[in-house]
């Protein structure tokens, strides 16, 4: 499996080493100094997402009712914030923060200073990588998640996929669920989500 940048630049003439191949965003002194007041004003977060943009497709998705049952099994312990769009539906147990970060920079920002990002696969898993913060991201069968993993993601994905996968739909998965995410545990999960937050001390 390669990664979507490796894949693109098949054709440079350059040697490339994709060994640690991120975007990267930089903040100057200025910035630093104007964002810091919209930060959380908590010591320790963690930033979730459980919604998916379906406007590409629906098959990353892996569902906000999964999202809230992390939530309620990890909530008492981990500080959560929910980043998005205000129109984006509200987690139960969490800090609201959707509409509050207007620009794409003071997002990175708040991501920059939390313990980790949890979210399906797309910008969080980028923006996270590219301020060198830890994103557990979930991976269905929609395409490998070597296509976007950096080394701060923390793939959760199932071992085994079934046949339809890797299916690259655009369209509505055609079963009644989604057979990729169906082995996903949630107290496996969450039990991760709670082992890192409590080695990140």
């Amino acid at each position: 499996r390669k990664s979507l940048i490796e894949v693109q630049s098949l054709h440079f003439v350059e040697d490339i080493n994709y060994s640690n191949l991120k975007p990267s965003i930089f903040f100057s002194k200025e910035e630093e100094a104007n964002y810091k007041r919209f930060l959380p004003p908590y010591k320790r977060y963690a930033l979730v997402n459980p919604n998916s943009l379906h406007f590409y497709t629906p098959n990353k998705d892996w569902g906000f009712e999964n999202f809230q049952k992390v939530i309620d099994l990890t909530k008492d312990e981990i500080t959560w914030i929910q980043v998005g769009l205000k129109s984006e539906k509200l987690l139960d147990g969490v800090i609201d923060f959707r509409g509050k970060t207007p620009s794409l920079r003071l997002l990175a920002y708040l991501v920059k200073n939390a313990i980790f990002t949890f979210s399906n696969e797309g910008m969080y898993t980028h923006l996270s990588a590219a301020v060198d913060t830890p994103s557990f991201t979930v991976f269905g069968g929609f395409h490998p998640h070597q296509i976007s993993s950096y080394n701060t993601t923390i793939p959760i994905v199932q071992s085994s996929m079934p046949e339809c996968a890797y299916c690259w739909l655009k369209t509505p998965c055609p079963y009644p669920k989604k057979l990729c995410f169906e082995e996903l545990d949630i107290k496996d999960i969450a039990n991760r989500l709670l082992n890192f937050w409590s080695r990140s001390n």
